[in-house]
């Protein structure tokens, strides 16, 4: 039964902070979750802003494979100021484009801070993987940051003409907000942009310990398990059905949350959509890794797949693949013949930012933010953040995965923060 949901409480949404303290409305972490983060939670954000999409050419030695032809360019987008600015990078989170309706919503926000805009895919999105990515096997965060880096200059020197700089600044939300760590630490080191300010949303500390508990969300809250996951995923499409119009829609996060965010569901149910909602960026990362890198796992490493052919044979094979699965079947092997003697434990440690401790211990321009309710996060994950970023963080009381990302008191902070240097935590 379809019904509207908490109008109330969005209405509460708009309220002044400093007269009533944190009062996001979403108490359970997995309504908010699927609900806040599909919902622009603050009022006066401008509707249209002056965007426009580009594309980095793909060197002729790094096309694409035939049947992924439509892959061109890497693509990513701009919002400008018509006068001299400050720009901001934006990093997209676990798998989503640079076009998705949550970095979209960022540009809206900071563009009417006065900010240019440039919004990055990740680098486990398809586009990314394919057209940006050197080693194309994700998931190992020095790799990844580098490729990241790399893009952020080659997009700088497309459209330096075209664009008023005064300073730079860099954010990244989820997978992307760790990333933007490694990258602020490589760009200390160069100093090509000289970031200013840098903020972390909601991002995760160990990249596989964070796979691990999105895979057991799906995987432990389907009756059945992993056999009946199909059953779920049809359910998925014909709900995004009703919600579309036209042909061809991508099935992304922000569809399948958009889509199910008037439902009343269980929490069981809650924690299988987010779990399915990132279960197809990890059948993508199985997929990709593996053919990219001729590695045979799904695909025979001879196999050169035609331009137009079903894929449904592999995908049949990859049978749901988790993130834990990438990493033990595909990735693992791969990293274990590149460096010698690499424990499946060594390469776990590459994907936690326990590595740079040091570094965000003392980098005095980045901050963080996140919530005690954070599903991403085991409890060590949260002390650490809450230790290495005392005096330079947020920690809300609730608010999920990103779920408070839109939220009033949420973005007032983002944006004193990049304008003035000033993270306010009043509650």
């Amino acid at each position: 039964m379809k019904k509207i949901m908490f109008i109330f409480m969005l209405l509460i949404s708009m309220t002044s902070y400093s007269q009533l303290g944190y009062n996001y409305p979403f108490k359970d972490p997995y309504i908010a979750t699927v609900i806040g983060s599909s919902n622009m939670m603050t009022s006066g954000v401008s509707e249209e802003v002056p965007r426009r999409e580009y594309t980095l050419e793909v060197k002729p030695d790094q096309k694409p494979p035939r049947h992924l032809w439509y892959h061109k360019g890497f693509q990513f987008s701009l919002v400008k100021q018509n006068h001299k600015a400050p720009l901001i990078f934006l990093v997209a989170g676990t798998g989503t484009s640079y076009s998705s309706w949550k970095m979209k919503s960022f540009e809206r926000i900071f563009y009417d801070a006065g900010f240019h805009v440039i919004s990055i895919s990740s680098p486990v999105n398809p586009n990314f993987l394919v057209t940006a990515s050197n080693i194309k096997m994700p998931g190992v965060l020095f790799n990844d940051s580098h490729d990241v880096y790399k893009v952020m200059k080659d997009i700088h020197k497309k459209i330096e003409d075209k664009v008023e700089f005064e300073e730079f600044y860099l954010m990244g939300y989820s997978l992307g907000g760790t990333q933007a760590a490694y990258v602020t630490m490589l760009d200390d080191e160069e100093k090509y942009f000289n970031f200013k300010r840098v903020l972390m949303v909601n991002p995760a500390v160990n990249l596989f310990e964070s796979a691990k508990i999105l895979d057991d969300m799906l995987d432990n809250n389907i009756p059945g398990g992993r056999k009946n996951v199909g059953q779920f995923l049809e359910k998925i499409y014909r709900e995004i059905g009703k919600h579309i119009k036209g042909d061809n829609v991508e099935v992304t996060e922000d569809t399948i949350y958009d889509s199910f965010k008037d439902n009343y569901l269980s929490q069981k149910e809650l924690a299988a959509l987010i779990g399915i909602a990132f279960r197809i960026t990890a059948i993508d990362v199985n997929y990709l890794g593996d053919v990219l890198n001729k590695r045979g796992v799904y695909v025979p490493k001879d196999k050169e797949i035609g331009k137009f052919e079903s894929l449904e044979p592999y995908m049949n094979k990859i049978n749901f693949a988790s993130f834990t699965e990438y990493v033990i079947n595909v990735a693992y092997p791969y990293y274990a013949e590149i460096y010698e003697g690499l424990t499946l434990e060594e390469l776990i440690a590459k994907t936690d930012i326990h590595e740079i401790e040091d570094y965000l211990l003392r980098s005095e321009k980045i901050a963080m933010v996140t919530n005690e309710d954070e599903l991403i996060l085991t409890p060590d994950n949260l002390k650490f953040l809450k230790e290495t970023f005392e005096g330079r963080s947020i920690i809300y009381p609730r608010g999920g995965h990103c779920g408070n990302m839109y939220y009033t008191t949420n973005v007032e902070n983002m944006v004193r923060y990049f304008q003035e240097g000033v993270l306010t935590n009043e509650d």
